[in-house]
C-alpha cells in the first residue's frame, strides 16, 4: 500500500520541511564559542582587546543592535572588541553587561545572539586603613591574652583576603592570628614602668611570607596608653618603695614630735621627718587624700585637718610622757583604699633655754697606738683626760641631769654621758675635726660645739 502524500497534501508537507530547514539554518548563523552563556574578561584590559570571537557561517553579517551600558564593545568582523578599560570595582556584580548581536545572511532569517559579559577581578588595588594612627587605652596589669582592640583594613579588590602582622617593640602585644587582627596583651604591663607603647600594624593581600608576583601592603600606627588602675592605697611620705613580684609597697617609719606639758602650741605641730602627708600610691591617678585619727586622741587634745593632715592642739596636754596617735590616710572617693601610720608626741616640761656647751670649741690629743676606748687628753704632755661640759639656764645652778652628749657625724670617737671623749676605732695620725651635740632628753632641745682631735704617731 503506498502511504506517500498525494496532491495538495504533498505540497503542504514540502512547505513544512522547507520552513524547518530555513529555521534550522537561521538558528546556526552565529553563536558564542562552545555556546557559553557567559563570557569573562579580566579587568584592566587594553583598549581594542578581543573579548570573544563569534562562530558564524560564511557570508553572515554580525551587527551590534544594542548593549547595556552603551559604548563598551564593538564588532570587527566576528571579533567582539573592548572599546574601554573595564574595572571590576565599578562593575555591577549582580548585572552582567549585555550585548545584543543580530546575525544576517542573504536568503536566511536573521537571528539575535545575546552575549553576557562578566568582568573578572584582578589584584590591582592595595588595602588601606581608615586612619593613619589609632589610639587604644589599656588598663595596666591586664591579663595576658586579653583582647584590647580590633583594627581592620579594607581592600577594593573584593576577592582578596587580607593578612596582618603587628610590630610591638618589646612583644607587649600580638595578633590573635595573621588573618584575625584582634590585638592581645602578651606581657604584664605596669604603669610605673611603661606608660605608652607605639606599634606598627601591617596588612597585605597575600599570605605573610608569600612569594606571589603581585602583592600590595599598607601600614598604620597604633599608640597604646597604659592606664594606671586604682590598685594601691595612699603612701605616707617619706617612704621606702619595695617590690613583691608585680606588687609594690612603700614603707613609712611614722612621725614624731614634741609638745610642752600644760601648754597649747599655736599652729600645726612640727614633726620629724616632716608633716603628716600621704600621696596616692597610683601616681597616674593622684586621687585626693583625706586624713583621720583612728586612736590615741581619747582626751581630744589634738585635731587633724582632713584635707592637709596637719595636726594642731585643741587644748594643753596635762600628762607628761609620750602620746601615740594612730592616723589613717584614705582616698576620698574610695575609702577602701587606706593606710595607717603612727605619730609619737613626747610631752615634755617647758624650757626657756636649750643646753649649751661651756666652750664653743674643744681640742684634744691622743696617740694612734692608745687603743680602743682610750681617753682623749687635754694636751700632748698631760695625762689629764679632756672633758666637755654643758650648762642649762633653766636650772639655777646650770646643772641639767637630763643631758646627752653625741658626735653628730663620724665614728672615730664617741662621748660618754659624763662628757669624756673615747677613741672608738683605730685612727691614723693626723687631725680629726668633729661636731658635738648636747641634747636635753626631756624636750630634745640641743646645741652644738666643735671638737678637734690631733692623733699623734705612736712609739
Amino acid at each position: 500500500m503506498d502511504l506517500r502524500p498525494k496532491g495538495s497534501a504533498a505540497v503542504f508537507v514540502l512547505l513544512v520541511l522547507f520552513t524547518l530547514c530555513k529555521f534550522s539554518e537561521a538558528q546556526n548563523l552565529c553563536s558564542a564559542p562552545d555556546n557559553l552563556p557567559v563570557i569573562f574578561i579580566p579587568e584592566n584590559n587594553e583598549i581594542g582587546a578581543t573579548v570573544t570571537t563569534l562562530i558564524a557561517e560564511d557570508e553572515v553579517t554580525a551587527t551590534i543592535t544594542s548593549q547595556n551600558p552603551e559604548g563598551l564593545f564593538s564588532l570587527e568582523g566576528y571579533n567582539l572588541i573592548a572599546d574601554t578599560v573595564l574595572d571590576y570595582e565599578t562593575f555591577d556584580q549582580n548585572k552582567p553587561h549585555e550585548v545584543n548581536i543580530e546575525c544576517t545572511k542573504a536568503g536566511s532569517l536573521s537571528t539575535t545572539l545575546i552575549l553576557k559579559i562578566v568582568v573578572e577581578d584582578r589584584n590591582d588595588n592595595p588595602p588601606a586603613f581608615a586612619e593613619s594612627q589609632y589610639t587604644l587605652n589599656v588598663d595596666e596589669l591586664s591579663k595576658v591574652d586579653t583582647s584590647v582592640g580590633l583594627i581592620t583594613a579594607t581592600d577594593p579588590d573584593k576577592t582578596d583576603r587580607l593578612y596582618y602582622q603587628l610590630d610591638s617593640p618589646e612583644g607587649e602585644f600580638d595578633l590573635e592570628a595573621s588573618f584575625n587582627p584582634s590585638i592581645l596583651v602578651k606581657k604584664l604591663l605596669d604603669y610605673d614602668k611603661i606608660k605608652k607603647v607605639t606599634m606598627t600594624l601591617y596588612v597585605q593581600d597575600t599570605p605573610i611570607g608569600s612569594t606571589a608576583e603581585v602583592s600590595h601592603s599598607a601600614s598604620t600606627t597604633i599608640v597604646v596608653n597604659i592606664i594606671d588602675i586604682d590598685n594601691r592605697p595612699p603612701w605616707f611620705q617619706p617612704c621606702t618603695e619595695t617590690e613583691f613580684g608585680t606588687s609594690k609597697v612603700c614603707i613609712s617609719s611614722g612621725y614624731e614630735g614634741t609638745v610642752n606639758l600644760n601648754e597649747q602650741a599655736p599652729g600645726p605641730l612640727s614633726l620629724k621627718p616632716g608633716p603628716v602627708m600621704a600621696i596616692d600610691g597610683d601616681l597616674g591617678r593622684n586621687e585626693p587624700i583625706g586624713y583621720a585619727f583612728l586612736g590615741g586622741n581619747e582626751d581630744s587634745v589634738f585635731q587633724i585637718d582632713t584635707d592637709t593632715g596637719s595636726i594642731t592642739m585643741l587644748k594643753p596636754a596635762g600628762v607628761a610622757g609620750p602620746i601615740v596617735l594612730s592616723v589613717m590616710a584614705y582616698q576620698k572617693e574610695n575609702a577602701d583604699q587606706f593606710a595607717t601610720t603612727t605619730v609619737i608626741l613626747k610631752v615634755v616640761i617647758s624650757s626657756a633655754f636649750p643646753p649649751t656647751f661651756v666652750k664653743p670649741s674643744y681640742e684634744g690629743f691622743i696617740s694612734e697606738d692608745a687603743g680602743l676606748d682610750s681617753l682623749v687628753l687635754e694636751s700632748k704632755t698631760s695625762n689629764r683626760p679632756l672633758r666637755v661640759q654643758a650648762t642649762d639656764q633653766d636650772f639655777s645652778d646650770g646643772y641639767n641631769p637630763n643631758l646627752r652628749f653625741e658626735v653628730v657625724a663620724g665614728t672615730d670617737f664617741s662621748i660618754t654621758p659624763e662628757g669624756f671623749i673615747l677613741m672608738a676605732k683605730a685612727v691614723a695620725p693626723g687631725t680629726v675635726n668633729l661636731e658635738m651635740r648636747v641634747v636635753d632628753t626631756t624636750n630634745e632641745e640641743s646645741s652644738t660645739a666643735s671638737l678637734t682631735v690631733e692623733v699623734t704617731p705612736g712609739w
